[in-house]
């Protein structure tokens, strides 16, 4: 999808031609990270054709990534043309571009393929050991969930050093303005406290989020409300693709660790489900 998103804009995103020339986008990228004009160079094409190369390349690497077909050599080459695209636009990047990049840097390392996926059914055909659980696959879970709690702390705390999220003004900016928000808001200007309400809200969530996601009474009413907040976001401040890529990064690294809630919830249902069967019979 962030690629369909990119690719109407390619040429103004990334050509030379474009928005930010070639010289200006290297000029501003730490040297040791890939250049769109590195991987024209490389494979001697002109301007276009490196463009709409990458950007194949790129398709043909998450599809196959998605249904879990090579997915360790895939990862790489995604990870290698994503890094190539952010890196020959950084003036129009954003937390998005850098979580996914983080995201398909984990893959590298994570069992992604091990299971639900083309590798793992080739496997069983070869009379393998299907792919249940490890302490790899553990491992890899627990660092993205370390990762998340590090990301928002650090967020948390910043926002506490800034006076303008305790009195409102940053959510006032972000919900109200027409350059952000979606949606008209302006009836709220008469009621203030709700915006620093909103303000003390967003950061007690990201400041507690480090510890309540590791109690377990507590994981799933914090995953709750960082998921609204991401929907808020994507509904107020028209980022639909940041909203949804955190939303979705937050669900897979702790909807494991949601088992039993999970289970207890089934089995209620289920019950009841059985039980009214039951009596309506």
């Amino acid at each position: 999808m962030e690629f369909a998103f990119l690719f109407q804009d390619r040429y103004e995103l990334l050509g030379d031609s474009g928005w930010v020339s070639w010289t200006i986008s290297r000029n501003v990228l730490n040297p040791w990270l890939p250049h769109l004009s590195d991987f024209a160079n490389f494979l001697n094409l002109e301007e276009i054709e490196a463009i709409n190369s990458l950007f194949l390349i790129c398709f043909v690497s998450a599809a196959f990534l998605l249904v879990g077909f090579y997915s360790r050599l895939f990862s790489l080459i995604l990870f290698l043309g994503y890094l190539i695209l952010v890196s020959t636009m950084p003036l129009f990047t954003y937390g998005k571009d850098v979580f996914l990049q983080i995201i398909l840097f984990y893959f590298l390392f994570l069992p992604t393929g091990n299971s639900y996926s083309i590798d793992n059914y080739l496997k069983n055909l070869k009379k393998r050991k299907c792919y249940r659980k490890s302490h790899y696959s553990r491992l890899g879970l627990r660092v993205v969930q370390i990762h998340l709690c590090i990301v928002y702390l650090s967020a948390g705390i910043e926002k506490i050093f800034l006076p303008e999220w305790w009195n409102g003004e940053t959510m006032w900016y972000a919900l109200t303005q027409k350059d952000f928000s979606s949606i008209e808001l302006g009836f709220l200007k008469n009621h203030p406290i709700i915006f620093t309400v909103l303000g003390i809200y967003v950061i007690a969530i990201e400041v507690s989020y480090f510890i309540l996601m590791w109690i377990p009474k507590t994981r799933k009413i914090v995953l709750i409300n960082i998921i609204l907040i991401h929907l808020a976001i994507a509904i107020s401040m028209k980022m639909p693709m940041f909203a949804a890529l955190m939303i979705i990064i937050n669900v897979c690294a702790w909807l494991p660790e949601m088992k039993k809630e999970l289970s207890k919830i089934k089995a209620v249902f289920f019950h009841n489900s059985s039980r009214i069967s039951i009596d309506s019979s």
